[in-house]
């Protein structure tokens, strides 16, 4: 059998037992979740730009997948949602606190990240939860930067 026969083979196995293979995965996933999440971010940090292609192709499939898995997932992000707000009292009372100022209007949300100018959903940044209304205005990539940079000097 060449390279290509066993593709198609491998290809029309798994079209036949679909359902029982994607039945083992997601219960070795569940067994094994650190394992899978590793393996799941190597191929994502190996494969970057291709994912980035593909999302940015399928918008329309990338948003179904998300509403499937908040759909199927609600209890689970229910109870972590809840776990956060617990470890996390001090952030979450800082980040009520700025949403009131937002809502009363004594804090005015920018057009542009404050970083790189782009013009984006922004998300509010604290350099320091002590001064909770001290607040930045980074779209998410930045923002997501910032929190790395934070991290790795820990």
């Amino acid at each position: 059998m060449n390279k290509e026969e066993k593709k198609e083979y491998d290809r029309q196995y798994y079209l036949k037992n679909r359902e029982k293979i994607l039945a083992r995965t997601e219960k070795y996933n569940k067994a094994n979740r650190d394992l899978a999440r590793k393996a799941a971010l190597r191929y994502y940090n190996s494969h970057k730009e291709k994912v980035k292609e593909y999302q940015n192709s399928n918008p329309e499939i990338i948003k179904k997948c998300k509403q499937n898995y908040v759909a199927t997932h609600k209890e689970e992000i229910s109870k972590y949602g809840k776990e956060y707000s617990k470890n996390n009292r001090v952030k979450k009372n800082v980040q009520n606190k700025v949403y009131r100022a937002k809502k009363q209007g004594k804090i005015i949300i920018p057009i542009k990240c404050e970083k790189c100018g782009k013009t984006r959903k922004l998300e509010a940044h604290h350099y320091d939860y002590s001064k909770p209304l001290d607040v930045v205005y980074l779209c998410n990539s930045c923002h997501q930067k910032e929190h790395l940079n934070i991290e790795g000097a820990r």
